[in-house]
């Protein structure tokens, strides 16, 4: 009997794919929703959306070694977080010279529109957030998130 072992495919079971393209929010952006467990799809949703679940995820990874747990995946967050974070990064790719503090200023002014306001706990139903301060203010993990959402988009361009 040869040393050598044979290579044995595995099974991989058919998973289907979940793309519901024909949803809109008021924006205009398209909504798409796409199985965990078909990463080769994301290259069908717009870039914007695939830059902004990658800043999603990468802070979620980020919160979770430092001990925060609060944050859900991208399929699981609320279409107000998809948003945010769509107009996160159109703002970082419309301005090629944007720093953190500009991305949170940015993350305020809009904050602020939709109706939020600083709480000391992030309370979606009361529109309230520990981070509606200046950019100096924030504790040094929030500045960190702010310059890794600006890293993830640059590193796409």
């Amino acid at each position: 009997m040869s040393a050598k072992k044979k290579a044995v495919k595995k099974e991989q079971p058919q998973l289907s794919m979940n793309l519901d393209l024909g949803k809109e929010n008021p924006d205009g952006i398209v909504q798409a929703q796409v199985a965990l467990n078909h990463p080769e799809k994301l290259k069908e949703l717009p870039l914007a959306e695939r830059i902004a679940r990658t800043c999603h995820e990468v802070n979620k990874s980020f919160c979770e070694g430092h001990g925060d747990f609060s944050q859900v995946s991208w399929d699981e967050a609320p279409a107000w977080v998809h948003d945010s974070a769509l107009q996160g990064v159109n703002y970082s790719l419309q301005n090629d010279n944007a720093r953190p503090q500009d991305m949170h200023d940015s993350w305020v002014a809009q904050k602020v529109e939709d109706g939020w306001v600083y709480g000391e706990v992030k309370d979606a139903d009361k529109k309230e957030h520990p981070c509606m301060v200046s950019y100096r203010e924030l504790p040094l993990q929030q500045r960190t998130k702010d310059s890794l959402f600006l890293s993830v988009v640059k590193s796409f361009i």
